[in-house]
C-alpha cells in the first residue's frame, strides 16, 4: 500500500518529533555552545537522564534532589550535600535538580528502592502551591503516575522554601509528602523543613533542620558522625598561564567569548544562557521632587525570537559594583589578576561558574557578595583562625552561635560578608586564613533579579518593558540593589560621577557597549499571572508602587483588543511626585478604554490625607462586589510582608460585610478563588 503525500508527510513529521525529542540534550547543547554550564553541582551536562542509571555507574547511594524556580533551593541543596559529605564520609552523594532526569517512566523513584539508602529534597514553592518550572515534568510524574506502596521502603526527606504571606505557605513541599509518602507510601524521616522567606527566617529554620536531620540519618543508617564544618574541597585550584583567549572574563556561556561574538544568538534562552539584548530606551518616571528614582527600560527583542506574554517576569543577569569587588578583594587579601582553573574531583559534579577565569571576575559576575551573610557562614570561619588570634575566634563563636547576637550585630547593621569581616576587626588578615577555595565554594553564585513585565506581548511585540525603582541611592549605606543601580547607570549614563556605586558597563569583552548603546543580558521567566481567557470578564487589579508595572501591561493588552469588560485599578503611590505613568492613564488609556476606573492614593504627601490601597477598596466596596458576583478575577502585585495580606484580608471583609456571612466563610470564598485561578498574586 503507497501512502498519499499528506500521509507521507505526517509520518514524516511524527519521525522527526521523535528524534527531535530523544536528542533534545544533545540539540540544546549544539545551540549553546559545547561549555554551557548546568548550575547544579550534582549532575554535569553529559551526564544520563536516567536516574537509576546515573546513580548505579557513579556508585552513589545517597541522592539528594532540588527544585528551584530562583536559586535559592539550589543554593540549600548545595550546602546540604557538603555539610553531610563532611560529617558522613562514607555516603557517596549524587545531588542534582529535577529538570536534570527524566521522570517519564512510571517507576523512576520506585527503582531506587533498595539501591539508595535516602532520597533529600529541597523544594521551593512557586505560585499558588505550584512546584517550580522546571519541575514540570516531575509534576506530571506526580499527578499520573505513582501508584500505592509504589515507594514502600524508600526514605525521604524534605526541606520547603517558602513565603508565608501566600494562601498555600510551602504547598509544593506538603504536596510532595501528600504524594509520596501518604499516597505511593515512602517513609518521611523527620519532619518537613518549612523556610519562610516572608520573615527573614529560612536560613534559622534550614540549620535547625539540618541539625535534626544529621541526627536521624546518624540512627538510621548507623553511621559513625564528624565535623559537618570541616572544609573539603569540592574542586581542586590550578593556576593557569595557558591560552588567554580561551580565559572567561564574565561570560556565562561559550557563544559569548569574542570568537562568537559576531555571531547572531540563538535560544532558547535561560539564566545560564540568556540573550544580550539592547536597551532601545531608559527614563526616569518619578518627578525630581520624589526624592528617590524609579526608570522605566525597554529591551529590543526583534529578531531574537523570544516569546513572552503579558504578565511574564524578565531575568537580568547582573554584575557586582565596582564598590563592592573592590572591598571584597581588599578585605580577603586577593589578586584579582590571578588567572586559575578548577578540576571537579567527583566526575558527577560540575564546576559553579566557567573556567578558566581571573579572581576578579569571579568576584564580579559569578559570586553573590552583596547579599546577607548568613549565621551559619560565620561560624564555618572559626576552623581556618588559629587559636593563637583568641579574640577573633571568640568574636566569630559569639556572633554566629546566638540568633540574636547575629540579628544585632550583623542583620540589623545590614553587613555582607566582607562588611562583616572589617566590623568584626578591620585589621585582621583575614587572606592570610581564609581559603579562596572555601569562598568560591560557600558564597551562593549571583542570581538574576526578576521584574514584572510593564508591556504588553500584543501592543509591543519586538520590546520588553521593564519599571525598577532604585533600591538605595544613599552612599552612607552599605546595601544597594544590584541591578537597579545597574539600570540607574545606564539611564544616568553621562551622571555616573554622581551616583554612589558604579559598574563596568562595557561586560566581558566590551560586548555590552558601544558608545552610548548599551546591552543587558535578559530571559523571560513563564507566569501564571494572566488575563482571564473570556474578554468580558471583569477584572481587580492592586498594586502600589512598582506594583503597577504588571497592570500596565494587562491594559495596553486590553488597549489593543478594544476589550470592554469592566477594569478596576486600586494604585497607591507615596505622592503625587511618584505616581508612575501618570500621564499613560489619563491621557493615553481612560480615553479608550471607558470602562476603566482608577483609584488612586497617597500614603506620605502632606498635602493630602493618608491613604493606603486597602482604604481605597473599602470605599469601593460596592463596586468591588458586584464585580465579584459577575466573576471578576482578583489581581494583586507588590510587597509580600503585609500589603498582599492586609488586600487579602480587606478583600475577606468586604465579601463578610456584602455576602452576609462571617469571616470563616469568606476566607473559604477567598481560598477557593485562588484554588480556581481567579485570585492571583505577583508579590515579592
Amino acid at each position: 500500500m503507497s501512502l498519499d503525500p499528506l500521509d507521507l508527510a505526517v509520518l514524516c513529521c511524527l519521525v522527526a518529533s521523535v528524534v527531535l525529542y530523544t536528542k533534545k540534550d544533545d540539540i540544546l547543547t549544539f545551540l549553546k555552545g559545547s561549555d554551557s554550564l548546568d548550575s547544579s553541582i550534582g549532575i554535569s551536562s553529559g551526564s544520563s537522564r536516567d536516574l537509576l542509571e546515573t546513580i548505579l555507574s557513579n556508585d552513589k547511594d545517597f541522592l539528594i534532589l532540588y527544585g528551584s524556580q530562583t536559586g535559592t533551593s539550589e543554593d540549600y541543596c548545595k550546602k546540604f550535600a557538603k555539610e553531610l559529605h563532611s560529617k558522613f564520609k562514607e555516603l557517596q552523594i549524587l545531588c542534582g535538580d529535577f529538570e536534570s532526569f527524566d521522570f517519564d517512566q512510571p517507576n523512576t523513584l520506585g527503582d531506587l528502592v533498595g539501591k539508595v539508602k535516602a532520597v533529600v529534597i529541597f523544594m521551593s514553592t512557586y505560585g499558588e502551591g505550584e512546584l517550580p518550572d522546571p519541575c514540570v515534568n516531575f509534576d506530571d510524574y506526580l499527578n499520573n503516575i505513582l501508584d500505592a506502596d509504589e515507594l514502600k521502603g524508600l526514605p525521604i526527606m524534605i526541606f520547603g522554601l517558602g513565603n508565608s504571606t501566600y494562601e498555600f505557605f510551602n504547598g509544593a513541599a506538603k504536596r510532595l509528602k501528600e504524594k509520596l509518602v501518604d499516597e505511593a507510601g515512602a517513609t518521611l524521616l523527620g519532619e518537613i523543613g518549612a523556610g519562610d522567606d516572608s520573615v527573614g527566617n529560612t536560613e534559622e529554620e534550614y540549620v535547625s533542620w539540618k541539625e535534626k536531620a544529621f541526627e536521624i540519618i546518624e540512627k538510621e543508617f548507623d553511621l559513625e558522625g564528624g565535623d559537618s564544618t570541616a572544609f573539603e574541597p569540592m574542586y581542586d585550584y590550578v593556576e593557569y598561564n595557558d591560552n588567554e583567549d580561551a580565559v572567561y572574563k564574565g561570560e556565562l556561556n561559550k557563544q559569548y567569548l569574542s570568537a562568537n561574538a559576531d555571531k547572531k544568538h540563538i535560544g532558547p534562552f535561560d539564566h545560564s544562557y540568556p540573550y544580550l539584548a539592547p536597551v532601545a530606551s531608559s527614563y526616569e518616571i518619578c518627578a525630581p521632587e520624589a526624592m528617590r528614582n524609579c526608570v522605566h527600560m525597554e529591551f529590543d527583542i526583534s529578531g531574537s525570537n523570544i516569546k513572552y506574554e503579558t504578565g511574564d517576569h524578565l531575568g537580568i543577569v547582573p554584575q557586582n559594583p565596582q564598590e563592592n569587588v573592590q572591598h571584597f578583594l581588599k578585605t580577603l587579601s586577593l589578586n584579582g589578576n590571578e588567572t586559575f582553573d578548577l578540576k571537579l574531583k567527583d566526575p558527577t559534579s560540575t564546576l559553579p561558574f566557567p573556567v578558566p577565569t581571573n579572581v576578579e571576575t569571579a568576584v564580579t559576575n559569578y559570586l553573590e557578595i552583596t547579599g546577607p551573610v548568613s549565621r551559619q557562614m560565620i561560624g564555618q570561619l572559626v576552623q581556618f583562625i588559629p587559636e593563637s588570634e583568641e579574640k577573633i575566634r571568640q568574636k566569630l563563636i559569639d556572633i554566629s552561635s546566638d540568633p540574636d547576637t547575629f540579628h544585632k550585630e550583623v542583620i540589623e547593621q545590614n553587613l555582607n560578608f566582607s562588611n562583616c569581616l572589617e566590623y568584626i576587626s578591620a585589621n585582621f588578615a583575614w587572606g592570610q586564613y581564609i581559603p579562596w577555595t572555601f569562598l568560591l565554594e560557600t558564597i551562593p553564585s549571583l542570581k538574576p533579579r526578576f521584574y514584572s513585565i510593564s508591556s504588553s506581548n500584543l501592543k509591543d511585540q519586538d520590546r520588553i518593558h521593564i519599571t525598577a525603582m532604585i533600591e538605595n541611592s544613599d552612599p552612607n549605606k552599605k546595601v544597594f540593589g544590584v541591578t537597579t543601580n545597574l539600570i540607574n547607570q545606564i539611564q544616568k549614563f553621562d551622571q555616573a560621577d554622581q551616583l554612589p556605586v558604579h559598574y563596568n558597563l562595557k561586560g566581558p569583552r566590551s560586548l555590552y557597549q558601544t558608545g552610548d548603546n548599551f546591552k543587558l543580558p535578559i530571559f523571560v521567566r513563564k507566569s501564571t499571572f494572566r488575563l482571564p481567557k473570556n474578554p468580558e470578564t471583569p477584572i481587580i487589579m492592586i498594586g502600589p508602587g512598582t506594583g503597577v508595572a504588571p497592570f500596565r501591561g494587562f491594559i495596553r493588552d486590553r488597549l489593543v483588543e478594544n476589550q470592554k469588560a469592566d477594569m478596576m485599578l486600586f494604585y497607591g503611590c507615596r505622592n503625587v511626585h511618584d505616581h508612575l505613568y501618570k500621564s499613560e492613564w489619563t491621557d493615553e488609556y481612560k480615553p479608550e478604554l471607558p470602562n476603566l476606573k482608577i483609584f488612586t492614593g497617597y500614603s506620605r504627601d502632606p498635602t493630602l490625607p493618608k491613604t493606603y490601597v486597602q482604604k481605597l477598596m473599602l470605599d469601593q466596596k460596592d463596586a468591588i462586589m458586584e464585580a465579584l458576583k459577575k466573576g471578576a478575577f482578583v489581581y494583586v502585585c507588590g510587597d509580600a510582608s503585609a500589603m498582599a495580606k492586609q488586600v487579602n484580608d480587606t478583600l475577606v471583609t468586604i465579601v463578610s460585610d456584602k455576602q452576609n456571612v462571617d469571616i470563616t466563610q469568606a476566607q473559604e470564598m477567598m481560598k477557593m478563588m485562588k484554588l480556581n485561578g481567579k485570585y492571583h498574586e505577583d508579590v515579592w
